[in-house]
């Protein structure tokens, strides 16, 4: 099993990681090591990232993660949102563990981008 993470901004990383299916399937994938994640940007994006966002004294990117909040993460049908935040609160620290873990892993992987 492989779950993909394409990131189509690194300037607005929650575009996509406000999505509650998103830090769903990220973080199952980090738990059980049944599934790998493979993290990426879309094409161009590494490049901007690279050039435009690590050289300015504006990039704040590895802040804005501290913005990913499950609870008030988007989802086209609400009765999906509330079972994947039952899901999320089943877990040892509930929503609170899943956003700490989603941040960590994406600041580890961005650290070695």
């Amino acid at each position: 099993n492989q779950v993909v993470l394409l990131l189509d901004r690194w300037d607005d990383l929650m575009s996509t990681l406000g999505q509650i299916w998103v830090l769903w399937e990220v973080y199952s994938s980090t738990v059980g090591n049944t599934t790998s994640l493979s993290i990426s940007f879309l094409p161009g994006e590494e490049y901007r990232f690279i050039n435009e966002g690590l050289n300015s004294p504006d990039c704040d990117v590895l802040a804005s993660l501290s913005k990913i909040d499950a609870r008030s993460a988007r989802a086209f049908n609400p009765e999906d949102k509330e079972m994947i935040l039952g899901l999320m609160e089943r877990e040892r620290n509930g929503v609170f563990d899943v956003n700490k873990s989603v941040a960590a892993l994406l600041r580890g992987w961005l650290v070695d981008t």
